[in-house]
């Protein structure tokens, strides 16, 4: 990521491509609104119909004013952001296929891989006008939308006022007239239905608000479409999901994150990107395009590199098949979540994929023995190509796997392989490779407990003799139970011992 972002820092990369657009007519609503609240809300005051008309028609005829010149204002934003975040895409794209055209090999020459395509400009203008006026003809809707139903509720109120006879209410000592109640119902329906945005189904929002979602929204999807557009002149398919800081860790679109998608979904090795940024209202995330040709040279370069590069043989032992670049992510990843795990004396989990060993998914974090599965961890684990995710954690007490971590490895296709490491620095790991699939989640745990059971009575007279202790004889015992289970099911377990252990 470092590698591809260093023109185009993260942070650059989201912001809004039309963010100061956006402020400035959120400011305008939200003064327009004020303004003509402020007015209405002078009718609850108001006892009298005659002033109540008067005030009603001031309001209709002021709101009128104001609406109309927000609405100009609303046009002029739209000339100004539609172009701008289209334009703003093509550029984005543009300069991230520019720096993917090339690349430096070992001996320092620089490798052009394809020549740049340049703009077609005429092309450009079509498709800005085009954008320009299909948001010209949104904002045009909404805000008409929004001055006839304000006026149909002002003329409604002014209406009722005129049919309406202001009495004394009986039996109320002093008695009190009915004109203040009917100033306080007429603001509150002016306040709940002409101060309101209504969208597409039915449900109402403050104008600031709405606009809010309705701008960044349409000029994020205008950025993607800018991006796909410069892309297609290249006839690329491959698109990168932009990563961000998620506080809770439960933004809908976290299993987008960092990976790679096909737009056309014929690709074999990458799954179909099923929907565009902004995966959802205010989203942030934007799609980059990533060269596959670069991507493959930058590894094979890398690979030369490195060709004698010091990789640990304890995590090549987890995974001898894996190429050198792979198991020194995998190590890194390792570290990382050790490191986690021995600060707090929790499982932390990770997940990256097997073709590059870069992070598939967002890191988690769990309890002492556990780590909770989020909706976006499953929905990602069922989504992914079979085989192409390898599933990382660690174990504060240092034993082999469990058999949540077996159920789990059972029921996604997708995950390639699962390993752990301990705090003692042990680490496992475990693959189905052609193995015997397992038809349930009770069928695991059944043979889980008959594999633990087979060696128990060995580890309990080791730990009534003193020859280990509790903690020693479950971390031998679950490995041992682990290597007779993978045996009967055909899967591979491995355990690798620190060095000098």
């Amino acid at each position: 990521m470092a590698d591809m972002y260093d023109e185009l820092e993260p942070n650059n990369l989201e912001k809004n491509p039309a963010e100061e657009e956006i402020l400035q007519i959120l400011d305008k609503y939200k003064k327009v609104t004020d303004s003509i609240d402020r007015e209405a809300l002078k009718l609850r005051q108001m006892g009298n119909k005659k002033d109540m008309l008067a005030q009603l028609n001031r309001l209709r005829k002021r709101a009128a004013q104001d609406l109309t010149e927000l609405a100009k204002s609303a046009e002029n934003f739209a000339r100004i952001a539609a172009p701008k975040s289209n334009l703003s895409g093509r550029e984005l794209a543009n300069n991230f296929i520019k720096k993917q055209s090339k690349y430096v090999d070992d001996k320092g020459e620089v490798i052009q891989i394809f020549d740049l395509i340049p703009k077609d400009r005429e092309k450009i203008k079509e498709i800005t006008e085009k954008v320009t006026a299909e948001m010209l003809r949104d904002v045009r809707m909404i805000n008409d939308s929004w001055r006839k139903r304000f006026d149909g509720v002002v003329r409604s109120g002014i209406n009722d006022v005129r049919g309406i006879n202001l009495i004394k209410r009986p039996g109320i000592r002093g008695g009190t007239t009915t004109g203040k109640e009917i100033g306080s119902r007429l603001y509150q329906e002016i306040r709940n239905s002409g101060l309101k945005l209504i969208d597409s189904i039915g449900r109402k929002w403050e104008p600031d608000r709405y606009i809010r979602m309705f701008a960044r929204t349409r000029t994020r999807e205008l950025q993607t479409q800018g991006i796909e557009n410069r892309m297609n002149d290249y006839g690329f398919d491959l698109v990168q999901i932009s990563e961000h800081v998620d506080i809770d860790g439960m933004d809908i679109c976290n299993i987008y994150e960092s990976n790679v998608y096909s737009l056309s979904g014929d690709h074999p090795d990458y799954p179909k990107l099923d929907a565009r940024p902004p995966f959802h209202p205010n989203c942030a995330h934007v799609m980059t395009p990533w060269i596959e040709k670069y991507q493959n040279k930058v590894k094979e370069n890398i690979t030369s590199d490195n060709s004698d590069m010091n990789v640990s043989k304890e995590y090549k032992k987890l995974h001898p098949e894996l190429n050198d670049d792979v198991i020194e992510k995998l190590e890194k990843t390792h570290l990382k979540v050790l490191e986690r795990g021995k600060e707090t004396g929790n499982e932390h989990l990770s997940l990256i994929n097997k073709s590059d060993g870069l992070p598939a998914f967002k890191d988690l974090s769990g309890g002492k023995s556990s780590v909770e599965f989020t909706p976006e961890l499953v929905d990602k684990l069922k989504k992914s190509p079979e085989n192409s995710i390898i599933m990382v954690h660690n174990h504060p007490g240092s034993s082999s796997f469990s058999a949540d971590d077996l159920k789990v490895l059972n029921n996604f296709d997708s995950i390639y392989s699962m390993t752990v490491e301990g705090h003692n620095g042990r680490k496992y790991s475990c693959m189905m490779s052609d193995g015997k699939k397992v038809n349930s989640d009770s069928k695991v745990n059944r043979l889980y407990s008959q594999h633990k059971y087979k060696h128990h009575e060995k580890f309990r007279d080791k730990v009534l003799n003193g020859e280990l202790s509790s903690e020693e004889a479950w971390q031998e015992h679950s490995h041992e139970l682990m290597t007779s289970l993978a045996d009967e099911l055909g899967w591979v377990y491995r355990r690798i011992l620190p060095e000098g252990e």
